[in-house]
């Protein structure tokens, strides 16, 4: 498939695909790290709970998830998501799966307001016009991550000071997306 090809492209470690409910492991993990995964599970329940299964006792679980459904847009359909997280549904489903949180916190908060005005507005032009095609969300999606020479240095460097906060974890009041780490208790 297209993503495991491109992961080899980049990485010279084994790469193995599965599915977490049928997790090819015969082992448990002391990590297991969700990076913009769980927003793509309709079965989010089993699959927390899979992962919960999968990690020795007081392993952790490290993810990152889209935040705020009122950020909903071409973007989420273009990316197949299932939903976007608030901080609370999502400590909410890590606990219900047995999780103990340690940590959560929104991230990317210095480009929420781009995102959203962003958004909005393409959501005002979509709601004027017919409904867009599959290849025109597409490049509305694919337009937002282009790679922007002039901006994207100083993003990263806003970005870079965020990331600071959180590895000490002070908890952000919003953003774009969020962070949580979570231990296996028992």
């Amino acid at each position: 498939d297209e993503g495991g090809h491109f992961a080899r492209s980049r990485v010279s470690v084994p790469l193995i695909k599965g599915d977490v409910l049928a997790a090819p492991f015969g082992s448990c993990f002391d990590l297991v790290c969700l990076f913009d995964v769980l927003e793509h599970i309709g079965g989010e329940d089993k699959a927390l709970k899979a992962v919960f299964d999968l990690l020795k006792p007081g392993g952790r679980l490290l993810l990152t998830v889209p935040a705020f459904q009122s950020l909903w847009s071409y973007f989420d359909e273009a990316a197949h998501h299932v939903r976007r997280y608030s901080r609370q549904t999502l400590i909410n489903s890590l606990r219900k799966a047995g999780f103990e949180v340690e940590f959560a916190s929104y991230t990317m908060m210095s480009i929420f307001p781009l995102v959203w005005a962003g958004r909005r507005l393409a959501s005002l032009r979509r709601s004027k016009s017919d409904q867009p095609s599959d290849a025109q969300v597409e490049a509305l999606a694919m337009n937002e991550l282009r790679v922007t020479p002039l901006v994207n240095p100083i993003l990263a460097g806003v970005l870079g000071l965020e990331n600071l906060l959180t590895t000490r974890r002070i908890e952000l009041p919003f953003g774009t997306s969020l962070v949580a780490l979570a231990r296996r208790s028992n």
